[in-house]
Order: structure tokens, then C-alpha cells, then sequence
């Protein structure tokens, strides 16, 4: 802070964040949040990062501190997350089943599995010139 003020800077302080966040309105408007991530969880606690440079100028950036892990909400997205992986490996599995049922249904109609045993472009009209 103390730079900030020799320098008649204003210093941003964001809330606590974490790799997963999404979005912080306050650094975005300044920084990409991705580098800003990046420089945040690479630097060490209490010392300055290296001048990151940036579309306006740049930053350097001080950690005070690396908080612990919240465990209540790290179990309530624990949840979600199983959840959702769990919906998605389902429904993987549907589409892999309807497909290969699909293609086994098509098959069994004469129309298109004569087209299947014909080579490309057989029994197309010729294309006219």
C-alpha cells in the first residue's frame, strides 16, 4: 500500500478468490482475469510480483495471504460436480445406444440399406453442365 501511495496510485483490493472464479468485475475492467489468476496463485505471500504489463499500463501485485479451504462449500459443489458428471456420462451413454439402435433401425429399411451397399454416388442423377 505504501508504494501506491509514493506512487498517487490507488491500490485494488479484490475479494477472495479462488482458480475456479469466474468473474471479478473490479479486476476485469483493468486486467485479464486469467493472467490476474496466474500472477495471483504463482507469487509468493507478502512479496511484490514482477510489473505484469497490461493494455492500460500494468501491475504489480502483493498476496497477503492464501486462504484455507472452505470444506462446507467445497462438499456442497462436491455434490453438484458428481452430480452433473454423473448426468453427463448418462446421457453419453443414451446418445451411444440411440445411435448405434438408430443405425441398426435404418438398416433394416429397404430403402437405405440399399443406398448403404451402393458405392458413392451410384444411383444419383448425373449432375448437369
Amino acid at each position: 500500500m505504501a508504494i501506491c501511495t509514493e506512487a498517487k496510485l490507488q491500490p485494488v483490493l479484490p475479494p477472495p478468490f479462488s482458480l475456479s472464479t469466474q468473474e471479478l468485475p473490479e479486476i476485469e475492467k483493468h486486467v485479464n482475469l486469467q493472467q490476474f489468476k496466474q500472477v495471483a496463485f504463482t507469487s509468493s505471500i507478502g512479496k511484490p510480483s514482477e510489473f505484469m504489463p497490461t493494455r492500460e499500463g500494468g501491475f504489480v501485485m502483493v498476496v497477503q495471504a492464501k486462504l484455507p479451504l472452505d470444506m462446507t462449500k467445497m462438499n456442497a459443489a462436491l455434490t453438484n460436480f458428481t452430480r452433473a458428471v454423473r448426468q453427463a456420462r448418462q446421457n453419453e451413454a443414451f446418445n451411444d445406444w440411440f445411435q448405434m439402435e438408430a443405425k441398426r433401425g435404418l438398416s433394416e429399411i429397404p430403402y437405405f440399406s440399399r443406398q448403404q451397399q451402393q458405392p458413392q454416388g451410384a444411383g444419383m442423377p448425373p449432375m448437369p453442365q
